[in-house]
């Protein structure tokens, strides 16, 4: 049974608190639904996107989540890094 008056933890990166300051922040992956947001295209478009990101972290033997991607990995994908992010396989 459930804790009486408990509540589930927050496991994502998305909001915690250090030394009773809330601090925001991205996580490493993002989604479909917000790559098609952040791009401002259709989902079908952004998943493309993701899809590909996915395919070139795969070939270096990188970690893949089907149905995201790292943040970083697409924003260099649409050209918005200047440094590779496979380059250094994502270890920075």
């Amino acid at each position: 049974m459930g804790r009486e008056g408990g509540r589930k933890e927050d496991l994502s990166m998305a909001n915690h608190t250090t030394n009773g300051a809330d601090v925001q922040t991205e996580s490493i992956f993002i989604s479909i639904t917000e790559a098609a947001a952040l791009i401002g295209c259709s989902y079908s478009k952004a998943q493309q996107a993701v899809a590909a990101c996915n395919k070139r972290a795969k070939d270096l033997g990188l970690f893949t989540i089907t149905g995201k991607c790292n943040r970083r990995a697409l924003l260099e994908y649409l050209g918005v890094y200047r440094e590779s992010f496979f380059d250094g396989k994502g270890a920075r």
